[in-house]
């Protein structure tokens, strides 16, 4: 990911220049959880004795997601009126996600590392403090909860939980995920959010002191972010680092990749809006998605380099 807020945040602020997408229209609730993409399933099996985990979260995070998109596009185009329009603004929102994945991952995990101990503790508490920076400041006006980020109607979501059942099918040959798989793992998230959130810090004092080397602490925002002066998480100052696959060199910050991956937009509202007049170019779907996953590195590339700030002893 970047975490919820920051993906609730970008879609929202794209939304402004989004009102000639006609599916847009009274959408914008399933816009913003398609805000989160796949990260939904990465929730479910997560509450004791309800389901059993599954790892279809995973899978969608490590392809180029052009085939998977065009699927999505074949899905909707069966529909009409307002249900083909509540499936193209989720996959629409959906697309954000990818493409904001892509941009800021690479700096996220060059900044955490992988593959040691605590890695996947550190790459989330990471991303939660970039969530609260960014909503305490750059994205003030959007203020909202983890709750609030991710509501949208119960009819719509399963609706797009059949799409994820068909898409399944298709590319995966996966008849595990069905009809009901996305609109659990939705309520699942809803439920851990409730549990994490913390309004007045006061449940996440009890986290950080308790569980303060879990994911309970790790994906819980606190009011304020205390260490950012050293970490300098959104890279204000400027700090050289690296694509972690292929040591690209880059000093851009948060923000500016922010921006950047914003001007990428306008190159995919026009194959969506093909695709919703039912003209779906794959071919161009795989040229904008360049052989690139949500981590923002080739299909079978591997990350070696890292500078992981926490392990460094960094206080958090």
């Amino acid at each position: 990911m970047p975490s919820s807020l920051t993906h609730y945040a970008f879609n929202k602020d794209v939304l402004e220049s989004s009102q000639d997408l006609v599916f847009m229209k009274d959408n914008c609730d399933i816009y913003l959880l398609g805000a989160q993409g796949p990260d939904p399933f990465f929730f479910y099996g997560r509450i004791p004795l309800k389901n059993k985990k599954i790892d279809f979260g995973s899978k969608l995070h490590k392809v180029s997601p052009s085939k998977n998109f065009a699927t999505m596009f074949k899905y909707a185009n069966k529909f009409e009126g307002r249900a083909k329009d509540y499936l193209y603004a989720y996959i629409y929102g959906a697309i954000l996600h990818y493409l904001l994945d892509r941009s800021v991952h690479p700096y996220v995990f060059y900044r955490t590392g992988f593959g040691y101990k605590n890695s996947f503790y550190d790459h989330t508490l990471f991303e939660t403090h970039l969530d609260v920076l960014l909503m305490n400041d750059y994205y003030k006006r959007y203020e909202a909860s983890t709750i609030e980020a991710i509501k949208a109607d119960e009819n719509k979501v399963i609706l797009v939980s059949t799409m994820y059942e068909d898409l399944a099918k298709q590319v995966y040959q996966d008849f595990t995920i069905d009809s009901k798989v996305f609109a659990d793992s939705h309520k699942e998230m809803m439920t851990i959010q409730k549990v994490l959130y913390s309004k007045e810090g006061v449940k996440k004092f009890f986290y950080k002191n308790l569980f303060s080397k879990s994911l309970i602490n790790s994906m819980s925002h606190p009011l304020k972010v205390r260490d950012d002066d050293i970490v300098d998480y959104l890279n204000l100052r400027k700090n050289t680092w690296k694509n972690p696959a292929s040591g690209v060199e880059s000093n851009t910050s948060i923000i500016e990749i922010i921006e950047a991956t914003k001007k990428e937009v306008l190159k995919w509202k026009e194959v969506i809006l093909s695709a919703y007049n039912n003209t779906i170019d794959e071919q161009t779907l795989e040229i904008l998605c360049d052989n690139t996953i949500y981590d923002g590195i080739k299909v079978g590339e591997t990350m070696v380099h890292q500078d992981p700030v926490f392990e460094k002893g960094v206080a958090k």
